[in-house]
This record gives C-alpha cells, structure tokens and sequence, in this order.
C-alpha cells in the first residue's frame, strides 16, 4: 500500500498502513517531529534531510539498545565488576559465574 502526501497549512502529512507522522518541510519544530504514531513498527524515511537524520539516529539507539540487551543480560555485583548472569534450566536460578 504506497502512502500518500497531502499539505495542511504547510505542515505535510506523511501516511503509511497505520503510522502517521506530523512534520513540518522546512523543521521549524525539532520537538513536535512525531505527534502522533499508532504502530512503531513501520519507521518511515521522512523525505527532509535534517528530520530523516534525527529519526534515523534515534531509531538506531533504540535498536542498539534493544540489540544489546537481547544479546545477555549484565549484572554488577558489590565490588562493581561486570558479570553476566546464566539462568540455570532447573527452577529458574540465577547463577553468576
């Protein structure tokens, strides 16, 4: 389903399956880039270089992120050195090593 661009009042309206972005072309208004977002996972490619870079980077830190923590997950103990906890099969124990 292609999306389509209309103008209201100089601020475009970009639509896509579910998700709808508010922006406006020149990006007088960093903070209110994203009004509104019904489903998050469609990230569009807004078509403003500077709001493209500013969704784009903060798309990549959340998905870093998520990444990451997928990967393992950390604890610290007392003396604050990194240990990864295991989680045994048996009961669900937590397991330092």
């Amino acid at each position: 389903m292609k999306g389509d661009d209309s103008k209201v009042n100089g601020i475009y309206r970009h639509r896509e399956r579910n998700t709808s972005r508010v922006y406006s072309k020149d990006n007088s208004n960093k903070e209110a880039l994203v009004l509104r977002e019904i489903q998050t996972t469609n990230i569009l490619l807004l078509r403003t270089t500077s709001s493209q870079a500013t969704l784009q980077e903060t798309w990549t830190d959340k998905e870093e992120i998520s990444r990451e923590t997928k990967k393992r997950k950390k604890s610290r103990d007392k003396r604050g050195q990194e240990r990864f906890s295991f989680y045994s099969r048996k009961g669900g124990k937590k397991d330092n090593y």
